[in-house]
């Protein structure tokens, strides 16, 4: 019995201690979806968080794989760095950029198509040491955040702060606002329409504008962009429609005292990009910066394969430089490849080595 007992003694005093020895803890998904905007204005986004896409009309599937047979890689000039993360039909010819200049209809007060050399934008998701990279390429970006022309004037950049939506209004105030600081561009909340990114109602949105651009137009004389909704979304003009008149209540002006209008576009259609673009500026009548767009659909399974990509790439590139009311593009997004959230990496425009990818160099190269 002796043996037993001892036995059960053991037994029972390592039941106990296992009870009180912590739990152990599963593995955490590292993909949050947190929305994109930079942490801090004094610096650009150390990394873009997850692309928050989980906000579509529809279900989003899964991006399906690349083709698995394509031909021999596109030709790269010999003093570009090596990527070979592009697809391999070659770009369609285009001509080379025209400075920016406005249309002959257009107030002669208003120089917006001076931000934006030869169009050329970026949508920079990235950290600072790989803007030197960049900086042959375009000499203005946005980080989704308050990011300000003296935070990145020695890389050789000028920036457009975001008043994104209600999670960075205080920090807009503080930093663009009620700072000594320049600020010559400044961007409206980003996809208000959607519960997962600005989210907010039209009034909301004319109410915040009121309070913090309108101002900052009047003290600085800062080039506004509007809210930015999305293509992908039902309720985009719809949306804008009903901001446009609140504001014109507060201001008194059809345009809400905007110099420009951001707009993002996410589909597979080319000719439904330049459709869309069309109707909403025919419909509104300002210059038009895309701002986000890319070659993918998150409203359903099809996607593109690489030399749709390319076709896209290179029938977008020649429509935007042609357009006169096209004042800016930006591919989604400047963003190592690796990192690229939730988006045909096809459409990657940036390699792990922090250069563009061929279809970067394409899109922002002569």
């Amino acid at each position: 019995m002796a043996p037993l007992l001892s036995l059960l003694t053991w037994s029972t005093l390592a039941v106990l201690l296992a009870s009180f020895s912590p739990t152990p803890v599963s593995a955490l998904s590292l993909h949050s979806h947190e929305a994109r905007i930079s942490p801090n204005h004094g610096e650009l986004a150390k990394r873009m968080s997850q692309h928050q896409r989980q906000k579509r009309c529809k279900p989003r599937t899964s991006v399906p794989p690349a083709p698995a047979s394509t031909s021999s890689e596109a030709p790269k000039p010999t003093s570009k760095p090596e990527d070979h993360s592009d697809p391999p039909a070659a770009p369609p010819k285009t001509d080379k950029p025209k400075p920016s200049s406005p249309p002959s209809s257009a107030p002669a007060a208003n120089n917006v198509w001076q931000l934006f050399p030869n169009k050329a934008l970026l949508a920079w998701g990235n950290t600072n040491e790989d803007l030197p990279k960049w900086s042959q390429f375009a000499s203005r970006l946005y980080t989704w955040g308050t990011t300000l022309n003296r935070d990145v004037d020695q890389y050789g950049f000028k920036s457009c702060p975001m008043l994104w939506g209600w999670k960075n209004v205080q920090d807009f105030a503080d930093t663009v606002l009620n700072s000594d600081a320049a600020v010559d561009c400044a961007l409206g909340m980003n996809e208000p329409e959607i519960p997962s990114q600005g989210n907010m109602s039209p009034e909301d949105a004319a109410d915040l504008w009121v309070k913090y651009l309108v101002p900052l137009k009047q003290k600085k004389g800062t080039l506004l962009g509007t809210p930015a909704v999305t293509s992908d979304t039902p309720t985009n003009y719809k949306w804008m429609d009903r901001f446009f008149a609140a504001c014109k209540d507060r201001t008194g002006d059809a345009h809400c005292l905007a110099d420009f209008m951001p707009l993002h576009y996410y589909d597979i259609s080319a000719q439904g990009f330049k459709d869309f673009l069309g109707m909403m500026h025919g419909k509104y009548n300002l210059p038009i910066a895309v701002t986000e767009y890319g070659d993918h659909n998150f409203n359903g399974p099809n996607q593109a394969n690489a030399g749709e990509v390319w076709n896209f790439a290179g029938e977008m590139k020649t429509f935007f430089r042609q357009t006169d009311w096209i004042i800016a593009y930006a591919p989604f997004g400047c963003i190592r490849k690796s990192q690229l959230p939730d988006i045909n990496p096809l459409n990657a425009i940036m390699g792990d080595n922090g250069l563009p990818t061929d279809l970067g160099y394409f899109y922002y190269g002569s």
